[in-house]
């Protein structure tokens, strides 16, 4: 497992510092794959299956990146259509009416968790020093997780939260903070 998380930074922060320091629209990219596949696991984990949702949970994540590349001048429709049409799509699928609700939760949380999330990173990108900020906040997010995982093996006895992730611990969390400072 180490090994694996060893030969995977070594492959990808060069390609993800190359990416954010030498080009705006490479990052962008890089940020749309990352909410592709950041999306479909979120739907994954739904408590239902079904594909048109997915698929417009996975555009619509897809298209708040774009339009955060291209300045944002269509936040306010992207954002509207984000609420209403997988609502008024699970309303109109006679088999799903009764997991409307849902259905609509469900998809909505996913394109504003994982799609205008990630949109900020491309926003910041674009600002004065924002090649600066992007690298502070992906790499502080890199020293917060190894620290935790490091300090966590090393001394880590007392268990945070057993029942959600048993391999995390107190101790852990603590250096996990440290390596974010």
């Amino acid at each position: 497992m180490l090994l694996q998380r060893i030969l995977s930074a070594l492959i990808l922060i060069p390609i993800i510092f190359a990416a954010i320091w030498f080009s705006e629209l490479w990052f962008t990219i890089l940020v749309a794959v990352v909410a592709l596949l950041g999306s479909w696991e979120f739907h994954n984990l739904a408590p239902f299956s079904w594909m048109p949702l997915t698929i417009f949970g996975l555009l619509w994540s897809l298209l708040i990146i774009l339009d955060a590349y291209f300045g944002g001048e269509y936040t306010t429709p992207v954002l509207a259509s984000t609420l209403v049409l997988p609502f008024v799509i699970s309303l109109i699928t006679p088999k799903r009416r009764g997991e409307a609700f849902t259905m609509w939760t469900w998809t909505t949380c996913g394109i504003l968790y994982v799609g205008l999330l990630l949109s900020y990173y491309v926003m910041t990108r674009g600002l004065a020093y924002g090649r600066e900020w992007v690298i502070l906040a992906i790499f502080a997010t890199f020293a917060t997780d190894t620290c935790a995982f490091f300090i966590g093996r090393a001394l880590g006895r007392h268990p945070l939260a057993p029942m959600l992730s048993p391999g995390k611990t107190w101790e852990g969390a603590a250096g996990g903070l440290l390596g974010g400072i």
